[in-house]
């Protein structure tokens, strides 16, 4: 696993350290769970964030729980790394999580690491800490989900090498989700490649009322036109200034064009 790269993780932290259970015949469900109710009256949604290390094993989960009556029951239930792969670490260290509340005064949150693999449990391990639960943001809108690449057979591949002669438009599209309070206007998805600076496009504007969600896609495709190294970002802009940008940015695409390969 990754060292403990959490803001505060001098101080502390919690840590799921699950590999050496890995010969236990046993599946393994362990959590942390939150000791005093949280008073959430008058909130319909609240924003959970928190930072973490993780790395995949076999078909190990990180869900975190929402109880909206102390602790008796657990309704709401969110895998936080569902496509990291095996013997992988997450990218994604920094989470922001919306749920819904209904105003409860009693609201609990656990942290839940499970394996469901039997014999052979286990894992490497989860890290969390600095965890923080407030209102919704005003401005949050965040990516659901993300495909880039290349379509071919019904499948957007992304590849890493390409041929010149069968290089082929090169596609983007995401799910947005309005996480925020207000209505948002005038929101762009955009793909620019910035190793050259060759190309630039993005979606139609649309409009996405607050907890809504709506898909766009980049209105001109890329085709490489060269040998040579590229890569390709992608943002969202809209008409206001986004209060938690950490959950409206993805990888880039890096790949490259060359004579066979």
């Amino acid at each position: 696993m990754n060292a403990p790269g959490m803001t505060s993780a001098a101080n502390g932290y919690a840590f799921f350290d699950a590999i050496q259970y890995y010969s236990n015949i046993l599946a393994q469900n362990a959590w942390v769970q939150m000791a005093n109710n949280i008073d959430c009256t008058g909130e319909n949604e609240i924003t959970l964030k928190f930072e973490q290390e993780y790395r995949a094993f076999n078909n190990d989960k990180t869900y975190v729980e929402v109880s909206t009556d102390g602790g008796t029951t657990w309704g709401q239930t969110t895998d936080i790394n569902p496509t990291v792969p095996g013997n992988t670490n997450t990218n994604e260290t920094a989470i922001s999580r919306n749920f819904t509340v209904n105003g409860s005064a009693t609201v609990k949150i656990r942290f839940r690491w499970q394996s469901t693999q039997n014999p052979g449990g286990g894992g490497y391990g989860w890290l969390v800490d600095d965890v923080s639960i407030s209102g919704l943001s005003d401005h949050d809108i965040s990516i659901d989900n993300h495909i880039y690449g290349t379509t071919n057979l019904g499948q957007t591949l992304h590849y890493h090498q390409i041929p010149l002669a069968q290089v082929a438009p090169i596609e983007g599209s995401a799910v947005l989700r309005n996480r925020g309070s207000q209505n948002q206007t005038n929101v762009v998805f955009t793909a620019t490649e910035t190793v050259n600076g060759v190309y630039t496009s993005n979606s139609t504007p649309v409009g996405i009322l607050t907890t809504e969600v709506d898909s766009v896609v980049i209105s001109n495709n890329f085709t490489p036109s060269s040998i040579g190294d590229y890569q390709l970002d992608y943002s969202i802009s809209y008409d206001n200034t986004d209060d938690n940008p950490l959950n409206n940015t993805v990888e880039p695409y890096n790949f490259s064009v060359g004579e066979a390969i």
